[in-house]
């Protein structure tokens, strides 16, 4: 029986993966070693017209998920699966690096887990102001706040549970590291396109646990969009800019710039800029 219909709303699942390697047959597609990823490392790209994609690729959007809240489901994914790579616990203090599209997601998803806290740092003051209108906990200037000595005093002198970094910059990762507790957990969800200094000696004095997080399980689609449908995950709030296709330049360099006042733009694939057929990127 087919999955999905012609007219039938849909999210993609871009990851493209061959289902006879070792990663493949152990259930971790994501991993796959000839791993592609639509729109991405292979044809076809978000924005065309007409695109080829696997079954598998397609995942019908529940009727009580709106088309953005449809939008949102792959880089929420990404977040999801940071979260889980913890794993986030009811009751944890979560830190949170960056307030980027990823970061905000993180939060949200951290918050749905049942954190017991949750504070986030972000350098761009309007994505600070972005996201504590989120109304999840503390957000921290990183460049005028100590942020680990602020998290001590916070957590009775100990460090957060779990630190997400989402930024993909070195000072980011120092911070997570040095924010967490003896024996807590950094996962590393922000992509780092340059290296970075690491300091191996702390992560064995504190018995740290240091987490990579590689895009997200293949089958995680049903699972985010039931939480979003269910009303635990308000993607929609992350939302700051909609623009037309037309205007898709302009949005992609709105993002790119360091000053930036969006936190995640979508485009509209009817030209209008309206919630109605969205486009995510």
């Amino acid at each position: 029986m087919n999955r999905v219909a012609v007219g039938d709303r849909i999210s993609v699942m871009p990851l493209i993966y061959c289902g006879r390697c070792d990663y493949c047959r152990r259930g971790l597609q994501h991993l796959c070693v000839t791993m592609a990823c639509t729109g991405l490392s292979a044809d076809w790209g978000g924005m065309s017209e007409l695109a080829n994609l696997e079954e598998y690729q397609v995942f019908r959007i529940p009727d009580a998920v709106s088309d953005e809240q449809g939008a949102l489901i792959e880089p929420c994914a990404v977040a999801a699966y940071g979260v889980s790579r913890g794993p986030v616990r009811p009751g944890d203090s979560v830190l949170i690096a960056g307030a980027g599209p990823i970061g905000a997601f993180a939060a949200l998803c951290a918050a749905a887990a049942g954190a017991g806290s949750v504070y986030m740092t972000e350098p761009n003051e309007s994505r600070r102001e972005q996201a504590r209108r989120l109304d999840l906990g503390e957000v921290f200037d990183p460049e005028t706040t100590d942020v680990p000595g602020e998290l001590r005093d916070r957590t009775d002198g100990l460090g957060v549970d779990i630190a997400i970094e989402c930024a993909g910059f070195g000072a980011a990762f120092k911070t997570c590291t040095e924010s967490v507790k003896r024996r807590g957990t950094v996962v590393q969800v922000g992509l780092h396109v340059q290296r970075c200094e690491v300091d191996p000696m702390l992560w064995a004095l504190n018995d740290l646990k240091i987490v990579g997080s590689w895009c997200y399980g293949v089958n995680d689609w049903p699972r985010v969009a039931a939480q979003i449908a269910a009303g635990r995950l308000p993607v929609e709030r992350i939302v700051t800019g909609r623009l037309g296709m037309e205007e898709a330049e302009s949005g992609f360099q709105r993002l790119i710039s360091g000053a930036t006042e969006d936190m995640k733009v979508l485009i509209s694939m009817n030209g209008n800029g309206s919630t109605d057929n969205e486009g995510e990127r």
